[in-house]
């Protein structure tokens, strides 16, 4: 984890760092790229960085990716968006469409009947949905973006041995919250 912070201070103080003698406004007009790294993911133990390539300044092609660092889980999400910006450039709100792969591997912790006992899952789920959001952008690429949606999630849920009294309980909110799709990033724009 040390290594993420010092690259995050490398990467802001490069940018930091760097200089034009343009207007403000047309600098940021001019970012065709950006790099965005999650801040709440750290949270839930998760890692997610996000690239988007911008495309005549209004429609955006976006790669994500997430893997989780603290948790016991395994697993990994792969996500493809496209963004319609409702104004010229980086620094806009947005609105689009995503399709989203989990793939999650872990054990459950259940107390039951006053016992702890473990259940191993294995999920697959491929999700569609829509989103909107809104990137920040300052004079020299730092930027920070939200985005909020859902999708519909199509799960394949399995359990790997026992299966738990709340099995159905389970089942159903992870397929709920496989369909929710969110950002909190900060990032560079280039």
């Amino acid at each position: 984890m040390n290594k993420v912070v010092c690259y995050i201070i490398l990467i802001l103080s490069i940018s930091g760092g760097l200089s034009c003698q343009e207007d403000s406004t047309n600098i940021i007009k001019k970012y065709n790229h950006s790099l965005q790294m999650g801040t709440i993911d750290w949270v839930f133990g998760t890692a997610r960085m996000n690239y988007e390539w911008l495309m005549q300044q209004k429609h955006g092609i976006v790669v994500e990716g997430r893997l989780p660092l603290l948790s016991k889980n395994t697993g990994y999400a792969f996500n493809v968006q496209y963004r319609k910006h409702k104004t010229p450039g980086m620094k806009a709100g947005y609105w689009g469409i995503f399709v989203n792969y989990i793939h999650d591997e872990g054990t459950l912790e259940i107390k039951e009947d006053d016992e702890t006992k473990k259940y191993g899952y294995k999920a697959k789920t491929i999700t569609a949905g829509a989103y909107f959001g809104k990137k920040w952008v300052w004079n020299h690429g730092i930027s920070l973006a939200y985005r909020l949606g859902y999708g519909i999630p199509f799960s394949d849920f399995k359990w790997k041995n026992d299966v738990p009294k709340q099995r159905r309980l389970i089942e159903a909110f992870y397929k709920i919250f496989s369909g929710i799709d969110t950002e909190f990033t900060v990032g560079i724009c280039f």
